[in-house]
């Protein structure tokens, strides 16, 4: 179900994204979409964690 989907979903995606980025932008546009990416998921997790 959708713990699958978090498993599949980014190893589908972030090629495509990297291929997009990295000949335009370089390596470091892509380590700045990964550090926003961790910082949105830890604020998810933050605001799950206090619901529950």
């Amino acid at each position: 179900g959708l713990f699958n989907l978090t498993n599949t979903v980014p190893g589908m995606v972030m090629p495509w994204l990297t291929v997009l980025l990295v000949p335009s932008f370089g390596y470091s546009a892509l380590f700045v979409l990964f550090a926003a990416l961790s910082l949105m998921s830890a604020a998810l997790l933050t605001a799950v964690m206090r619901r529950a």
